[in-house]
């Protein structure tokens, strides 16, 4: 069969092995074995999937943002399993969102909203511990109510006839009016025409989500938890969007950390209750996951939540945060890679110098099929005295000739996480992908990308 053939099966085993539940590779694989696929052609699969990743990053980095919705789409069906491609999909449709806000290429219709948000929701649902798709996903819905058509004002020579009509109305046709808006009461007293009595119409009104600025902020009692977690830079924040499709938003960001405990993984219960300390509904939220780097004493555990729903807001009071799922480490301290130069960069010319530094924790090589990956641990802390409200850092595999063998770029926190206060320290993991016969780093270089300070 030819290679489009190819392709239509492997999808449509994708889509029956989807209806009977969760999709990993392994699974999806051997469904697609079952419809006649042998390994050569399971082989082209892989190739097309690579060459969809490296076609949807050249249209995005080109601003062929439609072109990159397409690759990403069929990447999307290709690997329902990974949460990348669906949120590269949201990132190509938010790309063309925000043409459009700036004037370029014609205005984007709700359509390109809604697939970009069911993107980057199906790419939070598949990794939950993925920063960067709740702010996307932030991001779109700003870009969504700005697109939002204002209502027009009635004319001037509209206004003048309805205030004409108003004042030519009769005592009879007002009382006619207000009579549908009010609640008659008949005593049906005997012999008499019985006793009408006009009540106020009954109102409804939508509380507020804010004291101003339609939003407002939300108590959050953060436990310690049985090894004693110390929380800081809480932000509690409950908006409600006023759109003729009414919306709510809850962001949620925070930072914890043990004096004595090292965190392989660590999972927070978010509960929203009410005004009586009933449980509205509960989230869950991954701070560290396996993915991750081990967090050790005197690092700070980072903590992000997005809700955003249609309709009107739930009565929220307050949000009881706990530890739900822990997996520490008996470890006396993290190793270093003292043996390896690290080279460290600022891009912005300023981060530096306001007292940022930097330095890699763990560089460890190891081999996989095809492939070498390095792991960075790069450790930043805040040694200046002003606030730092995003981090984006890129981290270099060197070889000896100073070449770069591989390079990642990745945001440590951003504007929506907890911010980075004086004498904190955190840790952000980078994975660099090299040939299967890539050497051991000579060095790595740490460089600093952007940085913010308010």
């Amino acid at each position: 069969m030819d290679d489009s053939e190819v392709i239509a099966r492997y999808i449509e085993a994708a889509g029956r092995a989807a209806e009977r539940g969760s999709v990993d590779r392994a699974t999806l694989e051997e469904a697609a074995r079952g419809v006649g696929l042998d390994e050569a052609e399971l082989a082209l699969i892989e190739e097309r999937r690579s060459g969809l990743v490296e076609r949807g990053r050249g249209f995005l980095e080109t601003g062929l943002f439609m072109d990159a919705a397409a690759a990403w789409r069929e990447a999307c069906d290709l690997s329902p399993w990974a949460p990348l491609p669906q949120r590269m999909l949201g990132e190509a449709l938010l790309g063309r969102c925000r043409a459009a806000a700036a004037g370029n290429g014609g205005a984007a219709g709700e359509q390109t909203f809604s697939r970009a948000e069911a993107a980057l929701r199906r790419a939070i649902a598949l990794e939950p511990g993925d920063r960067t798709s709740y702010a996307l996903l932030a991001e779109l819905e700003a870009l969504r109510r700005l697109s939002k058509p204002a209502a027009r004002p009635p004319s001037r020579r509209k206004t003048v006839l309805v205030t004409i009509l108003t004042l030519s109305l009769s005592a009879g046709l007002v009382a006619l009016l207000i009579l549908p808006a009010a609640r008659i009461q008949d005593s049906g007293g005997t012999g008499g025409a019985g006793t009408v009595e006009v009540m106020p119409a009954a109102v409804t009104e939508n509380p507020p989500a804010s004291d101003s600025g339609g939003e407002r902020s939300i108590p959050v009692d953060a436990l310690p938890g049985e090894h004693g977690l110390a929380w800081s830079s809480i932000r509690s924040i409950l908006e409600a969007y006023d759109l003729a499709e009414p919306s709510w938003a809850y962001r949620l960001a925070a930072s914890a950390m043990a004096g004595g405990t090292a965190f392989r993984q660590l999972s927070f219960s978010a509960e929203f209750l009410d005004a009586s300390g009933s449980t509205l509904f509960t989230r869950r939220v991954e701070a560290i996951g396996d993915w991750q780097p081990v967090h050790y004493p005197g690092d700070r555990i980072p903590l992000s939540l997005l809700v955003y729903e249609k309709g009107l807001p739930p009565p929220i009071a307050s949000v009881r945060l706990a530890p739900a799922f822990e997996e520490t480490l008996r470890s006396a301290g993290p190793a270093t890679a003292a043996s390896l130069r690290v080279q460290v960069r600022d891009e912005t010319g300023t981060a530096l110098g306001a007292g940022l530094a930097l330095a890699a924790r763990r560089v460890e090589l190891v081999s996989g099929l095809g492939s070498r990956y390095l792991y960075v641990d790069a450790v930043y802390e805040n040694a200046g005295s002003r606030t730092m409200t995003r981090l984006k850092l890129r981290c270099e595999w060197l070889d000896a000739a100073g070449g770069t063998v591989a390079q990642a770029s990745g945001w440590a926190f951003i504007t929506d996480d907890p911010v980075l206060e004086p004498g904190a320290r955190g840790v952000h993991g980078f994975i660099l992908e090299g040939p299967a016969d890539a050497v051991q780093p000579a060095s790595v270089a740490l460089t600093v990308e952007e940085a913010g300070f308010p």
